[in-house]
């Protein structure tokens, strides 16, 4: 829980004021390593906390595009679309090692 009030307060702090306007691209041309990091812990941290549940699935389904969406009423923060997919891909790779972990650990 205190890590995804973490990845929260993160997304949302205030950035010095920028020059220069921040566009939303419209295509998917670059991952960001330091999310898809964040979000394999968190996906594996959520999977200790609510095993393999509806819970799980909620987590994943509603933190993901929250932390982006809040940015909107950030000052200086941007949501970015590059950001969402590298969270998501950062959750499928947690999902897959949380798989593995079920597979063998039988």
């Amino acid at each position: 829980m205190v890590y995804t009030v973490f990845i929260i307060v993160v997304s949302v702090v205030p950035l010095p004021q920028e020059d220069v306007e921040q566009p939303i691209p419209l295509i998917l041309y670059n991952v960001s390593l330091g999310h898809i990091v964040l979000y394999v812990i968190a996906g594996i941290l959520w999977y200790r906390a609510l095993d393999v549940s509806y819970r799980l699935a909620l987590a994943y389904t509603i933190v993901t595009p929250l932390t982006e969406t809040v940015q909107l009423l950030v000052p200086y923060r941007y949501p970015c679309i590059n950001d969402l997919f590298s969270n998501i891909i950062g959750l499928a790779i947690a999902t897959i090692v949380i798989y593995v972990y079920r597979v063998y650990k039988k």
